[in-house]
């Protein structure tokens, strides 16, 4: 019901069940809703915390709402500490962050972390020809073009485009 106020733009009614729904454990998917529609710093660490609550800070797919929430309320720290949560980071935790980082006018950020994600995937695809797993991701065009957004918006926060 939260996933259907919030695709219908119905936010304050999504936020308002959340909070009715107080003695039920919200899951996974619940979070992301609400966190998409979270609009201050001051809810989205009250998220945080119930998030860190029911341990679900782990879960790539809640750690990717909360790197766009905290990015959108301005945060780029409290985004980093979620993305550094998850251990098995996939390319939209990847492209994410990077967006984070240049959403946020850190173009040499989202570039550390685009070059991190790429060290980290080629040893993993480096294990996975060696143990013959043929199912690993590719990177996601998305992460590039993170990256020429941090440019763009690094550069014009300095006057240089």
């Amino acid at each position: 019901m939260i996933g259907a106020y919030v695709n219908n733009g119905l936010d304050e009614h999504a936020l308002d069940l959340y909070k009715r729904m107080a003695p039920a454990l919200p899951s996974a998917v619940t979070f992301v809703s609400v966190l998409e529609v979270c609009s201050s710093l001051v809810d989205v660490n009250s998220l945080h915390g119930r998030i860190k609550e029911l341990g679900l800070e782990t879960n790539p797919v809640v750690a990717t709402a909360l790197i766009n929430a905290f990015s959108a309320a301005g945060s780029l720290l409290s985004a980093e500490e979620a993305f550094h949560c998850v251990d098995c980071k996939d390319a939209v935790c990847w492209t994410s962050m990077i967006t984070a980082f240049a959403r946020n006018g850190d173009g040499i950020g989202a570039l550390k972390t685009f070059s991190r994600m790429n060290l980290e995937e080629k040893a993993l695809l480096e294990k996975a020809l060696q143990a013959r797993e043929w199912s690993r991701i590719w990177p996601s065009d998305l992460k590039s073009v993170g990256i020429i957004l941090g440019f763009f918006w690094g550069a014009s926060r300095f006057g240089d485009g």
